[in-house]
């Protein structure tokens, strides 16, 4: 099974090569990383069960709002999908170098707030 350990590596080893494709490759694998993380939580500790679907981004949201009682945790997570979706799907990602270090800072707060529910972190 797959961790967010395993895409947090990913992400880690894209820093190493510089260019846009990169920064955006890393956004892309920090949200991945953060979302598998809240899904196990939520499997684990609130008996969530995927659909395996698209529709799981929004379930695990609504899990940590509220079964898990988190909001904050719950938004962090769709600001971090939000700016994955910008790297992924945008021709065009002005500033890109800012919208990866929001997205390592929200990274961070993900992993603290799983970690205090008593979940596991990739940070």
């Amino acid at each position: 099974m797959i961790t967010g350990t395993d895409v947090r590596k990913v992400a880690t080893f894209l820093s190493r090569f510089s260019g846009e494709a990169s920064t955006r490759a890393q956004i892309g694998r920090l949200y991945y990383a953060a979302f598998i993380d809240a899904r196990h939580m939520c499997q684990y500790q609130f008996e969530f069960t995927p659909t395996g679907g698209g529709e799981d981004h929004d379930l695990v949201r609504r899990c940590l709002r509220d079964q898990a009682r988190d909001p904050v945790l719950s938004e962090n997570l769709l600001k971090l999908r939000i700016m994955r979706n910008k790297a992924d799907y945008r021709e065009s990602l002005p500033h890109e170098r800012q919208l990866l270090k929001e997205s390592m800072a929200l990274a961070t707060k993900i992993s603290e707030g799983i970690s205090g529910h008593g979940g596991r972190s990739f940070m």
